[in-house]
């Protein structure tokens, strides 16, 4: 491969890391933004659960009400929603500082020093 080929090359292959890193940085901006609101809506339910509980003891109850219940699978939910969200934005992470390598080769990043 000619070394103006290779050039073209390697300026294509900077250009499309570049593209894909705005890519994924949107998309964690995305991500923190879902995060956020599913954390906010977390602590809501929380706070929903915590009222089942007060309830459960004043009223001498053995086991929640089917509201409490209800209140007890939106959590497990938004858990579940929460961890699956902060996966996602650790493999984003890794694409992101594969792509900042590409991008920028030239760059004083520890992450891009090659041993």
């Amino acid at each position: 491969m000619s070394s103006v080929v290779r050039d073209i090359f390697t300026e294509r292959q900077r250009q499309q890391a570049k593209q894909r890193l705005e890519d994924n940085l949107k998309q964690g901006e995305l991500l923190v933004k879902q995060d956020k609101q599913k954390t906010a809506e977390f602590a809501q339910v929380n706070n929903q659960l915590k009222e089942c509980n007060v309830k459960l003891k004043q009223l001498g109850l053995e086991k929640f009400p089917e509201e409490c219940n209800n209140t007890l699978t939106q959590a497990q939910t938004l858990i579940k929603d929460i961890e699956t969200n902060k996966q996602k934005y650790e493999q984003l992470l890794q694409q992101i500082k594969q792509d900042y390598c590409l991008a920028y080769p030239d760059t004083e990043n520890q992450d891009c020093k090659k041993p």
